[in-house]
């Protein structure tokens, strides 16, 4: 896999199209477009006295409401400076020199990235036709070295979604000494009903990370976490460097956990708009996967006349003439997939936006 590409900006984007970063439209990060619970914004609104203090090391008071949210002990929960660095860590515990990870084919591109940085090899599992994780194919290249499987659920950048009976099916198969990662940042979004975190209590070797970015709207503050067993986490705990998760990222999260209703509202609005691109990429016959999160991947290879085989990504076309006009999305070629685009939902204007712009492109044929 490629390297990670770093998303475009808004106001990148403005500069190159000499304009406002308020005229740009931002469908490529997967953030919540809603922005974050109103009981947070009047925390920050507030202002903060303690930039003298270093932040609580120990995370208390956030801890304390995800142990109650979820039915766990503190002692089952490791925080970090976004999920990425609760990633980071796992792959530093549970990787090294002559150890193996399973992920799949499409997933999301830290995986390599934390895998490698930890000098352990990679084992990349094909899909199943629909772009989702194949199960049976990480157990078919299991190897004793593996000490580390990561499973994206919803995947990024598919979209693709497991039921939990499938997972749990999956555990049963492995050793307890195996980790495995369900790395469920888009969780709010996937329509499960079922906590996952209740696996743990009979897979100890189960690691779930979740993020703050998405759904709570808190991406520019980074905070993320993971729950598992108490001896995992300490030991994830022995190599944390103290203060790794900022004091105003702690309280945010803290409140926003207090606020189902933004949540609860930001996921009905996700799934109304969700409904409106799936009937315009349907009326543009741009083949799409079903998403199980807050965006699409779409098959633009024979959206228009240019794209239509006569160059290696239509994605990475297609993406800077729609930056042209002022819509920031994300082509996928470091997955693999040149012929795709991920498109993040955004509000009900933004993804009229983008439907105006696909609808001008495809008259002009660029």
């Amino acid at each position: 896999m490629p390297a990670y590409s770093l998303v475009k900006t808004s106001s990148g984007t403005a500069n190159e199209n000499g304009t406002s970063s308020a005229n740009i439209v931002k469908l490529a990060s997967n953030e919540n477009p809603y922005g974050c619970s109103p009981s947070v914004k009047k925390f920050l609104g507030a202002g903060y006295d303690q930039f003298n203090r270093y932040p609580d090391s120990d995370c208390f008071e956030l801890k304390k409401k995800l142990s109650e949210k979820n039915s766990v002990e503190i002692n089952q929960i490791f925080l970090g400076n976004g999920s990425n660095e609760v990633l980071d860590y796992i792959a530093k515990v549970f990787l090294t020199s002559g150890r193996h990870a399973i992920y799949g084919k499409y997933c999301f591109a830290v995986y390599p990235l934390i895998v490698k940085a930890a000098g352990a090899n990679a084992i990349v599992a094909d899909p199943t036709e629909g772009f989702g994780h194949d199960l049976d194919n990480f157990l078919s290249c299991f190897l004793p070295s593996v000490t580390v499987i990561f499973i994206a659920n919803p995947n990024n950048p598919t979209g693709t979604y497991l039921p939990l009976n499938r997972i749990e099916d999956f555990l049963k198969k492995l050793d307890s000494s195996v980790i495995v990662v369900l790395d469920e940042a888009y969780f709010e979004y996937s329509g499960q009903k079922r906590n996952s975190v209740e696996l743990v209590s009979n897979f100890p070797n189960l690691l779930i990370t979740r993020s703050f970015s998405k759904a709570y709207g808190l991406a520019a503050l980074r905070i993320g976490y993971a729950i598992g067993s108490e001896k995992v986490i300490a030991y994830m705990n022995r190599v944390r460097q103290p203060f790794n998760v900022n004091s105003i990222a702690q309280k945010a999260a803290s409140i926003a956990l207090d606020d189902n209703n933004f949540v609860k509202e930001s996921v009905e609005l996700n799934d109304l708009n969700k409904g409106y691109l799936e009937t315009s990429f349907k009326g543009f016959g741009i083949p799409y996967i079903k998403s199980n999160g807050n965006f699409f991947l779409v098959n633009v290879r024979n959206f228009t006349p240019i794209c239509d085989g006569k160059i290696r990504s239509a994605g990475t076309t297609l993406a800077s003439e729609l930056s042209k006009n002022g819509v920031i999305t994300r082509p996928v070629d470091n997955y693999d997939l040149p012929d795709w685009l991920r498109i993040s939902i955004g509000t009900e204007s933004e993804n009229k936006r983008i439907v105006d712009v696909l609808n001008e492109l495809r008259e002009q044929s660029f």
